[in-house]
């Protein structure tokens, strides 16, 4: 069975774990270019001044869609108009277990650093061996989560974030996830 793209989901429209048809990340390319990238912003935690002057988030998608095993690989692929030049940027992939209580950060990927002009882009950002629990409280994983995707420029601060709330449960004899909705 294939997993498919949930999506696109312009911020604060509909589900995330909502399927979208045909096959997944081209095809959220494909339309996040012809529909010219528009959509509401992201919530961001990134100062006023660097949200102002470093992008957009205007869509996002999960791989792979709706309920499945925490430690199944985990895609998401955000498109966003970068407002000016982006020069020496990072993103990183991080998961925070149980808002709630234990708030325990999981480190997942970070990408090599690189530049954006001004203009839309896609970023996919992807964790092969999804969100393990190693080293975590295991009460931790029972609850609501949150996936952050940050855009870090070389001095470490923070030019963007989207937060993707994740509701993990045990189920089935394991842990199993679903990104629940872009805000």
């Amino acid at each position: 069975q294939e997993a498919k793209m949930c999506g696109p989901v312009a911020p604060g429209q509909g589900p995330m774990a909502e399927p979208a048809s045909g096959d997944g990340i081209a095809r959220e390319k494909a339309e996040a270019h012809a529909a010219g990238l528009g959509g509401a912003p992201a919530a961001t935690n990134a100062s006023p001044q660097a949200e102002q002057t470093a992008l957009q988030f205007t869509r996002f998608g999960i791989e792979p869609c709706g309920i499945c095993p925490l430690a199944a690989p985990l895609q998401v692929e955000a498109s966003f108009v970068a407002a000016r030049r982006l020069e020496d940027v990072v993103w990183s992939l991080s998961f925070v277990a149980d808002l709630v209580n234990t708030r325990h950060r999981i480190h997942l990927v970070e990408l090599a650093s690189t530049s954006y002009a001004e203009g839309p882009h896609i970023v996919q950002v992807t964790a092969a061996a999804g969100i393990p629990t190693a080293g975590a409280p295991i009460e931790a994983f029972d609850s609501l989560g949150v996936l952050e995707l940050v855009l870090r420029d070389v001095a470490g601060l923070e030019l963007a974030s989207a937060r993707l709330v994740t509701d993990v449960r045990w189920r089935d004899g394991e842990h199993r996830r679903a990104v629940l909705d872009p805000l």
